[in-house]
């Protein structure tokens, strides 16, 4: 069986979405998005759907693998013995093999390099027609030297009237591997700025085990 498989898009056109290409942009557009990506750093700078912009200052997309280090962490001098993947972290996005690729749907890819942390991290983002975007985050730590990785995924900034969430996973408090009996899976609504604990010093908070998918909204 198939654990967590995403669900296939059934396109309602075949047609296939704009291409522009340039010296330093690629933009896909159709009836109702545009979507631009920059060719140096592969950023996805602009997603406008429905006349609505959905990246924040142009940060869209990049892998991150730091967290802020809670006070388990200094007994343990993870912050200085994991300091490189701090440095791939913040390091300037600098893309690798940037390619397009244009069929019924637009496939653009391109792949990071973390000299630092002895990893890569390659990026997939098919582009349908309707606007629905899918990315694939491939990360390869294979040659790392770490014993740990702080964290592995991808953030970006959304705009701040993106103020709500909607989640199907344990809730509604947060939970956590070893601590989640107590939160049955549902579907959660909630505002944002409840998801979070503001402790004086950062302590894990706000974890949602077995979430399946989530939404985020104005």
């Amino acid at each position: 069986f198939i654990v967590n498989d995403y669900p296939s898009f059934a396109l309602k056109s075949k047609k296939a979405a704009a291409l522009k290409e340039d010296g330093k942009t690629v933009t896909v557009s159709g009836r109702n998005f545009n979507a631009v990506f920059d060719k140096e750093s592969g950023l996805m700078t602009s997603y406008i759907f429905n006349g609505q912009e959905y990246v924040n200052d142009g940060f869209g997309f990049r892998p991150f693998f730091w967290r802020a280090p809670i006070d388990n962490d200094y007994g343990a001098g993870l912050p200085r013995k994991l300091k490189e993947w701090k440095e791939a972290s913040y390091q300037q996005p600098k893309a690798e093999n940037f390619r397009v690729s244009k069929g019924q749907t637009t496939v653009i890819s391109y792949r990071y390099v973390y000299p630092q942390a002895k990893a890569t991290n390659e990026i997939t983002y098919t582009i349908y027609s309707d606007g629905a975007i899918r990315v694939q985050n491939s990360f390869d730590p294979t040659a790392s030297e770490t014993e740990l990785i702080p964290r592995i995924g991808m953030r970006m900034q959304l705009p701040a009237d993106v103020i709500n969430a909607e989640y199907y996973g344990r809730g509604p408090w947060g939970n956590y591997a070893d601590r989640h009996n107590s939160a049955f899976v549902g579907r959660y609504t909630l505002p944002i700025r409840e998801m979070v604990t503001k402790y004086v010093l950062p302590q894990e908070n706000a974890h949602h085990t077995d979430t399946r998918w989530l939404a985020l909204t104005r």
